[in-house]
């Protein structure tokens, strides 16, 4: 688990799920089957920051048009959410559902894509950001201590 992880009531999922419907590009959306069953999840989002900052904070009057239209010239994804249900980890699900999305970005403009909020002791998921790249390209910490 992910530091700070804690479930998302069903509330929380239609919320989500209601408020990202406009930016989701429904290709980099993908639900993982076993038998029949919900096994997995996959969201990678186009990378809105990459419009977001040339706006320089402003969508009006003219910011809302570029994000709204930049949309279709944004070359990177991120991916968001990456789940899988406990009893089909260590499986390849994992593998398989980022595969798909790699082999899916392409045809849809993305020729990159970011993967954050793993772990340094996340091995499974590093095992498989290390067969898909050389070395990450940005690390970041998070430090703590008791108040």
């Amino acid at each position: 688990r992910n530091w700070g992880f804690v479930p998302m009531t069903d509330a929380e999922l239609e919320y989500m799920a209601k408020n990202l419907k406009p930016l989701i590009d429904p290709e980099m959306a993908l639900f993982a089957f076993v038998r029949e069953e919900p096994a997995g999840f996959f969201l990678a989002l186009p990378d809105y920051n990459l419009i977001l900052k040339d706006l320089k904070g402003r969508l009006f009057p003219t910011g809302i048009f570029r994000l709204l239209f930049g949309r279709r010239k944004i070359g990177r994804v991120r991916v968001m959410i990456l789940g899988v249900v406990e009893k089909y980890r260590k499986m390849g699900l994992e593998a398989v559902l980022l595969d798909e999305v790699y082999r899916r970005g392409p045809a849809r403009g993305y020729v990159e894509g970011e993967l954050s909020w793993i772990l340094e002791d996340n091995e499974p998921m590093n095992r498989i950001i290390r067969r898909l790249t050389d070395e990450p390209y940005r690390v970041y910490r998070i430090y703590g201590r008791d108040l």
